[in-house]
């Protein structure tokens, strides 16, 4: 083990990690690029918008197919087709690999912010070249289904919290880096609308930790956070309501109370950890095992593992030991369990007020799509 550790460490290693890493992310992100629907909707608004029409899909109806009709609903927030626009431009409007392009970018940044985080919590050299592995090499479905938008507001999140990181651990007060900070907890909001939850669930935990420790200058510095991430998301829906005249966007469907849709929960644990759609495709052509008894099982160990993730989290939360001395790997389990916390109590919440949803193959709700 000890020679293990000692060869992950050497300097020649760590840059023979970093180029294997990149090489078989872009690799991967080139194999499996392709321009779906969601794509596809993005990458017209970005090409109207280089057109002058705005943030727009033209659309053409029977009684004129000569002059489009230029929809502005923004099923999407404007990111992406702001971002993609000067790619089309440079690619001559070439999609594959205007979008393709794009995504290598960010998921070669994700890379690195990876080996920025892991350094700032103190990983240990070895550690922080097998993070590298596990994140240039492994497989991700937000990175797999090639969406948009996923790899994008992911990287950008992680930049926000390797920076919120910084700033909560730094002993000083700067409006200026605070203001920083907020703008790039809000960057992500311009992408994908779960977000803002996201956000603001690590800048309550910042404000926790703060009135449990009985420190002035945290919640200071979290107060700061959120009004100025307040202000910035408030702002931007505003600006959405003026252009498009919607604030938001969320698939229209009936709303009230459906416990059913909460039933269900996607394996979220087990998937980061292994491909489901290897898994169940290897049990059925293996095992013989059907790919929904795969699922039921999988279902089971995932609320099994996160019943038992959520039990220790609140454990440590109201144990006041916890917050004598926050070292900054506790600092980022704390906060990833807020942010965690957050986007679970947003999906729950999406698929228990609204009625399951229909789509192409099969109906589907926020947090289960069978």
């Amino acid at each position: 083990m000890n020679k293990l550790i000692l060869f992950l460490s050497n300097r020649y290693v760590s840059v023979a990690i970093i180029f294997l890493s990149i090489l078989t992310r872009i690799i991967s992100v080139l194999f499996v690029s392709y321009y779906g629907r969601d794509k596809m909707f993005l990458v017209l608004q970005s090409k109207s918008l280089l057109e002058g029409k705005g943030l727009a899909v033209p659309q053409y109806f029977t009684s004129n197919t000569i002059t489009p009709v230029y929809d502005l609903t923004p099923l999407w927030p404007p990111g992406y087709p702001i971002l993609l626009a000067p790619f089309l431009k440079l690619f001559n409007y070439n999609i594959y690999w205007a979008t393709t392009t794009l995504e290598i970018i960010f998921c070669v940044a994700l890379i690195f912010v990876v080996r920025k985080i892991c350094r700032q919590i103190g990983l240990p050299t070895a550690a922080i070249n097998i993070m590298t592995l596990i994140a240039g090499c492994f497989e991700y479905t937000f990175i797999n289904e090639s969406l948009p938008t996923d790899s994008i507001s992911v990287v950008l999140f992680l930049v926000s919290f390797s920076l919120l990181l910084k700033l909560v651990t730094t002993k000083d007060f700067s409006i200026k880096q605070i203001l920083f900070v907020s703008f790039f907890l809000f960057l992500p909001c311009l992408f994908r609308y779960n977000y803002p939850a996201i956000s603001f669930a690590v800048i309550v935990g910042v404000l926790f930790i703060g009135f449990v420790r009985k420190d002035i200058l945290l919640k200071r510095k979290g107060w700061w956070l959120f009004v100025f991430t307040g202000l910035f998301t408030i702002g931007f829906f505003i600006l959405m309501k003026m252009l498009t005249g919607y604030a938001g966007y969320a698939t229209p469907t009936e709303r009230g109370l459906y416990p059913e849709n909460i039933v269900h929960w996607f394996p979220v644990v087990p998937s980061s950890f292994i491909n489901i759609a290897f898994l169940t495709s290897q049990a059925i052509h293996v095992a013989g095992i059907p790919f929904k008894t795969s699922m039921q099982w999988l279902e089971i160990i995932n609320a099994i593992i996160f019943i038992s993730l959520l039990v220790f989290f609140l454990i440590g939360l109201f144990r006041k030991k916890t917050f004598e001395e926050l070292s900054s790997p506790k600092l980022f389990l704390l906060l990833g369990a807020f942010a965690t916390t957050g986007l679970f109590l947003l999906l729950g919440y999406m698929s228990l007020t609204y009625k399951m949803q229909t789509g192409f193959a099969n109906n589907w709700n926020y947090v289960y799509e069978p």
